[in-house]
């Protein structure tokens, strides 16, 4: 996975930020965390935010909205998240994932969609349909469906 320099440096002023311990030194303990942890990142206008569920660990629900989540199968393979493609929704309005992006594959259902892979508290996504996943975030230039991070941040 490539982390781009501007990437890595909004990553390195959070953790600075941030300074203490780590809430999670392994994959195992985000997907069973049974505290108020939410996954987002802070440097976007708005960004999706990553939901594990402890009940259901073999699952990752995305909120692209508050009133738009997607839940997907995932599961950990040595050091990744490896997140599938699905249609499963609870949305009241169409984000766009039906609408076709110019040379660029919408990711098959079933397939892996996005690799995530852990350090100090920030999950770093290495998306599969790399074209597509631009494409998305080029419709609204004040949204970020699918940022290159997520910071993990409790719950107030």
């Amino acid at each position: 996975m490539t982390i781009n320099a501007t990437d890595e440096k909004q990553h390195d002023t959070l953790e600075a930020k941030d300074k203490g311990k780590n809430w999670f030194s392994n994959l195992s303990e985000v997907i069973g965390d049974t505290t108020q942890i939410y996954w987002g990142n802070l440097h976007d206008d708005y960004t999706s935010v990553l939901h594990f569920n402890n009940k259901h660990k073999d699952t990752l629900q995305i909120e692209y909205y508050g009133q738009c989540w997607y839940s997907y199968p995932l599961k950990i393979e040595k050091d990744k998240i490896v997140v599938f493609w699905d249609d499963n929704k609870d949305c009241v309005f169409d984000i766009g994932f039906t609408k076709p992006i110019k040379g660029a594959t919408k990711p098959a259902k079933g397939k892996p969609f996005v690799f995530l892979t852990l350090r100090n508290d920030t999950l770093f996504a290495d998306y599969v349909q790399k074209l597509w996943i631009k494409g998305i975030n080029k419709r609204d230039s004040s949204l970020t469906i699918f940022p290159n991070y997520f910071v993990a941040r409790q719950t107030d």
